[in-house]
C-alpha cells in the first residue's frame, strides 16, 4: 500500500492517460477499505485519486486561463501585425517566420516537440536501442529525424531569402523564437534552431550577421526595451547558446532542467542528454556482476534515469493548438535531398550565391 500510496502521489501522471484504469483502482481501493486493516489508508488514497483525477480532467476541458492564440491579420497595408485575440486567416500562404508572432511560432513546437517526446518509451533507452537496435526505438528514430528537419528548416528559411535585409529578419526571428522557447522550457526545439543557426553556410553569411547587429545595437541606442530583459537581441542569443552548450555534458542544460521541473508547465528536454548517460550506464559497467549475479547499482541507476525521463513526460502545457500554424510547423517546407550529405552541400551552394566570397586584396 505503501508504494501504491508513492504511485498515485508522486507519479499520478502514469494513470492520466486511461481513465478507465483510473477507474479500476478507484473500485479496488474501495474493496479495500471494506476487507482490509489498510481501511484509513486506502481512504485517504481515495481522496487523493479523486483530487488529482478531478484536477486533471479539468485542465482540460476549462482552457479560460490558457493564454489566447496570436494570430497574423492583413492590414490595409499588406503589413502583417499581431493581434490579440485570435482571429480566423482565410489564406494558406501565410510565411511562418514572418508573418507568425515569434510566441506563437515557440508556443506550437512545443505543443509538437511535446507529444513526440511523451511518445518514447523507456525499453527503447535499453541496450543502446536507439543506435543498435532502431527498430526497438522507433520513438527515439522519430525525435531525432525531427531534430535534423527542424535544424535545417531553420537553415534553409535564412538561405531562401534573397536579400540581406529578408536574412537579416529572419534570424532576428529565429533568435526571439529561441528565447520564448527557453521561457516554455522547451530545450529540445532550443537546440534544433541553434543547430541550423550553426549550419556552416548560415555561419559565414558575415553581411546578414553584421546587420543583425547593426540593428541591435541601433535598439539599444535608443533605449528600446525588451520584453526578455535589459540585454540586445544578439547577447541574449549568445547567453542562450551557453546554457544550451555540450560542456561538461551539458552540466549548464541539467542545472536549468533540474529547476524547471519544480514548476507545473510544459517541458520538453533535450533527447541528447539521456542517450549519453544510458551510453555510460550501458558502457560503463556491466549487467551480470558474476553468472546469476545482477549488477544491482547499475539497475537503480538506470532506473533513476527512467524517473526523471518520467517526471519531465508528465510536464503539460496548458496551450491552444492553432491548426493553421501547427500544420505548417509538422509538414515543414524546405528543399529534399537523397541524403545530409548533400543537403549541406546544397545549403553551402546557396549560402555562396546570396554572398560570395569576398576577392582576397593584396597589397
Amino acid at each position: 500500500m505503501n508504494n501504491l500510496s508513492k504511485w498515485i502521489t508522486k507519479y499520478f501522471h502514469d494513470w492520466r492517460p486511461s481513465p478507465p484504469l483510473t477507474s479500476r483502482l478507484l473500485l479496488f481501493l474501495i474493496d479495500v477499505q471494506k476487507k482490509s486493516k489498510e481501511s484509513k489508508v486506502s481512504k485517504l488514497l481515495c481522496k487523493e485519486l479523486l483530487q488529482k483525477h478531478t484536477l486533471s480532467t479539468s485542465s482540460v476541458s476549462e482552457h479560460a486561463n490558457w493564454p489566447e492564440p496570436v494570430m497574423p491579420v492583413v492590414t490595409q497595408s499588406s503589413v502583417f501585425r499581431f493581434l490579440l485575440p485570435a482571429k480566423k486567416i482565410e489564406t494558406k500562404s501565410v510565411d511562418v517566420l514572418l508573418h507568425w508572432a515569434p510566441i506563437e511560432v515557440a508556443r506550437q513546437l512545443s505543443l509538437i516537440e511535446a507529444s513526440i517526446f511523451k511518445m518514447v518509451q523507456a525499453s527503447e533507452f535499453m541496450n543502446q536501442n536507439w543506435a543498435k537496435r532502431p527498430h526497438l526505438a522507433p520513438n527515439i528514430k522519430s525525435a531525432q529525424d525531427r531534430f535534423n528537419v527542424v535544424a535545417r528548416w531553420a537553415g534553409w528559411q535564412i538561405l531562401q531569402r534573397n536579400t540581406v535585409e529578408e536574412r537579416a529578419t529572419v534570424v532576428e526571428k529565429l533568435y526571439e523564437i529561441l528565447l520564448h522557447l527557453r521561457d516554455l522550457q522547451n530545450y529540445n526545439s532550443c537546440l534544433q534552431i541553434i543547430s541550423g543557426l550553426g549550419n556552416a553556410g548560415v555561419y559565414r553569411l558575415k553581411k546578414t550577421l553584421a546587420l543583425v547587429k547593426e540593428r541591435d545595437e541601433t535598439r539599444m541606442e535608443k533605449g528600446e526595451k525588451f520584453w526578455w530583459g535589459e540585454k540586445g537581441l544578439v547577447a541574449a542569443f549568445e547567453d542562450l547558446k551557453v546554457d544550451m552548450a555540450q560542456t561538461g555534458n551539458y552540466k549548464k542544460m541539467r542545472e536549468i532542467m533540474e529547476a524547471a521541473n519544480q514548476e507545473y508547465c510544459g517541458l520538453v528536454p533535450y533527447l541528447g542528454i539521456f542517450q549519453s548517460d544510458f551510453t555510460f550506464l550501458d558502457e560503463g559497467s556491466q549487467t551480470f556482476n558474476s553468472p546469476g549475479r545482477v549488477n544491482l547499482k547499475k539497475v537503480k541507476l538506470f532506473a533513476s534515469a527512467i524517473k526523471k525521463i518520467k517526471e519531465f513526460q508528465g510536464k503539460t502545457y496548458s496551450l491552444h493548438v492553432v491548426p493553421q500554424l501547427r500544420d505548417s510547423l509538422v509538414n515543414l517546407e524546405k528543399p529534399t535531398f537523397e541524403d545530409d550529405a548533400k543537403e549541406e552541400a546544397a545549403m553551402y551552394k546557396r549560402s555562396l550565391e546570396v554572398e560570395p566570397r569576398e576577392a582576397a586584396t593584396t597589397a
